[in-house]
């Protein structure tokens, strides 16, 4: 059998080149996929490297975040610390506090319970200063009604001497009202004026007189210097040293010896060269 070279060799080159065909064409698709692989890999690495930067700047953070925990953790220690010693100091000032109140507290009670024992010795002693007070006002109140104030001139005391008058304050002046009766002289100006050395003072005696029947009277004397003419009893202010003036407590005025049917007695005694002779209050 004849055999045809030709077509054998035609038929290996078409075999040939359809396997040539057939490898190009699967290494180009292996080629494609590779590059899509490299590319899908880029890509990965990419987005691995973005992640892996994200990873460690979150590390960074845990890391600063657990120093700040350890730092707070510390304060939180030092303040725990503090606020127990504060906690233990509050407790001891507080029981300090409460000893030294408890302390005020006994003191404060101690010192009432002392003031209201004072202060109620005061009322029964004020309560017995007002009866007695009012005792006195009565006494006074009738006194007054039963005294009459005396303002009058009394005459002539020898040629050469002028009128006089006699002021007599039974309720007293000023700071002395309630107390004593105050009795005062003025001496008038007149027609004897060229006989007489002027601003005229001219010493004497008022005496109160003892009522009592009995020869052994005594007397309530004392000196006093006449004032000048024009009284000045309203702006004075009478002091017990003052010559001008005599004090004659109510104590005295009103025992039974200075009074009979309601009345009492003053005499004045004007003289030259008499002995000086008081009573003694």
């Amino acid at each position: 059998m004849a055999v045809n070279y030709n077509e054998e060799i035609r038929l290996d080159i078409g075999i040939s080149w359809q396997a040539e065909v057939q490898y190009s064409t699967y290494m180009k698709e292996l080629i494609t996929a590779l590059k899509s692989s490299l590319s899908s890999a880029d890509t990965l690495k990419t987005e691995s490297a973005k992640k892996w930067e994200f990873v460690q700047e979150k590390l960074i953070h845990l890391q600063n975040l657990q120093m700040d925990l350890s730092l707070l953790k510390q304060t939180l220690f030092k303040d725990s610390s503090h606020f127990r010693k504060t906690q233990m100091d509050f407790a001891t000032n507080l029981e300090d506090i409460r000893t030294t109140f408890n302390q005020q507290i006994a003191s404060f009670e101690n010192m009432w319970h002392q003031q209201t024992t004072v202060i109620q010795e005061a009322i029964r002693n004020i309560s017995d200063v007002r009866q007695a007070i009012d005792e006195q006002k009565a006494k006074y109140a009738e006194a007054s009604q039963k005294i009459e104030i005396m303002e009058r001139d009394f005459g002539k005391v020898q040629q050469e001497l002028n009128q006089m008058k006699i002021l007599l304050y039974i309720n007293g002046l000023n700071k002395w009202k309630g107390r004593y009766a105050l009795a005062c002289i003025h001496v008038h100006k007149g027609k004897y004026d060229p006989l007489l050395t002027w601003p005229c003072i001219i010493e004497g005696q008022i005496s109160l007189r003892d009522l009592t029947e009995t020869s052994q009277k005594k007397n309530f004397i004392k000196c006093i210097k006449t004032k000048r003419s024009s009284g000045d009893e309203d702006e004075d202010e009478p002091q017990e040293s003052s010559p001008t003036y005599i004090f004659m407590p109510h104590s005295v005025m009103l025992k039974a010896n200075y009074t009979k049917n309601d009345r009492l007695f003053l005499d004045v005694n004007i003289s030259e060269n008499q002995t000086r002779h008081e009573t003694s209050l």
